[in-house]
């Protein structure tokens, strides 16, 4: 592997076992960001790969190669991703979000729309669950740590799998063309296979590798994103190893 391979993941509690499994590997560097910096850190090639969310793949899904196998994914109720309402949900017209939880905030939107025919206004705000409530109907809370807040929540996540029998999907390792070689894309693939087991001992939620349904996951998030009018245009997925750079499809996320 090349010295010192800068590779970027975000700065949430999932990604841990992640960040902790490739810290390990000798020249790999791992760079801790926002969802947004990395997928710019990934376009400006400061970093040869990265982590990144659903939404900032669509959004340059034209020049990002998706690693196979390497997903970050939740089938049910995680608490990391929650709607805290000030007086309920039949009182929902603002929603207070930290601008940086773009994929959160896309998720929140379409369960309302879907599930419940809410469609409230977007307030960015920054701060304490307290500063978001205080200055909109809900607060979109994205990690863990608010559980002593008074107040109807609900579980995007779990509502997400309740509306449809899908994972949700946090992440994709995603890399430009080139940018990458296959023992850097191996020990990524290495650091979710560390992390699977951990998460299977701990009984976690969490799941680190990929899967017919979570490909499905991803996708089905995409199409609402589309229809919600978020996205221009649903993305193809472009699953490749090296050797499949110059490939025209490439059928599946899950690594056989």
């Amino acid at each position: 592997m090349s010295p010192q391979t800068p590779l970027g993941l975000p700065m949430a509690g999932y990604a841990r076992p992640l960040a902790d499994a490739l810290a390990r590997v000798p020249g790999i560097r791992t760079h801790l960001d926002v969802p947004a910096r990395l997928a710019v850190g990934l376009r400006e090639r400061s970093l040869r790969g990265a982590l990144l969310t659903p939404i900032d793949y669509a959004r340059d899904s034209s020049a990002n190669l998706i690693v196979p196998g390497a997903i970050v994914a939740s089938h049910g109720p995680t608490g990391p991703v929650t709607l805290q309402f000030r007086h309920g949900l039949r009182s929902l017209s603002t929603i207070a979000v930290d601008p940086s939880s773009a994929n959160e905030v896309i998720l929140a939107r379409v369960i309302l729309a879907e599930e419940f025919g809410s469609f409230p206004s977007i307030v960015p705000v920054l701060g304490s669950p307290e500063a978001m409530l205080a200055k909109a109907d809900a607060a979109l809370i994205v990690g863990g740590g608010h559980e002593g807040v008074p107040g109807e929540q609900l579980d995007l996540i779990e509502a997400w799998a309740e509306m449809t029998g899908l994972p949700f999907c946090y992440g994709l390792w995603c890399r430009s063309r080139g940018s990458m070689t296959q023992p850097e894309m191996d020990a990524v693939r290495g650091a979710h296979r560390e992390a699977q087991a951990l998460a299977g001992e701990s009984a976690t939620p969490f799941q680190y590798l990929a899967t017919h349904e979570t490909g499905e996951g991803l996708r089905t998030f995409l199409h609402y994103a589309y229809y919600h009018g978020v996205l221009p245009d649903v993305p193809d997925l472009n699953i490749r190893d090296v050797a499949e750079e110059d490939e025209d499809s490439a059928p599946d996320l899950s690594v056989n």
